[in-house]
């Protein structure tokens, strides 16, 4: 069961303000969402092998290797609005928002 001070915590962490009805409901969702990663936790996998990625046939695998960026140039090619190497947007905090 998730406690009201760990509920609170996580509010404060998302900087989420709901009223009370959204708060009980997404704190129900929490809890459920807790109650199956336990069940998960509690099953039996003795045995089972761990997932390896070499072991799935025909499998995508390369090299993580470091390769060339898109360059500053086509990067802002597709800008609706570029000035002197910068992309503007729209403000998507008022003023007093952190």
């Amino acid at each position: 069961m998730l406690s009201r001070q760990e509920f609170d915590k996580l509010q404060k962490l998302a900087r989420l303000r709901l009223p009370e009805q959204e708060e009980r409901r997404l704190r129900e969702q929490i809890e459920r969402i807790l109650d199956y990663v336990g069940r998960l936790e509690a099953l039996d996998l003795e045995g089972i092998p761990a997932y390896a990625l070499e072991s799935v046939e025909g499998a995508a695998v390369r090299l993580d290797e470091s390769r060339p960026g898109l360059g500053a140039e086509a990067a802002f090619e597709g800008a609706a609005d570029a000035v002197e190497g910068m992309v503007r947007v729209p403000r998507v905090l008022r003023e007093n928002e952190p």
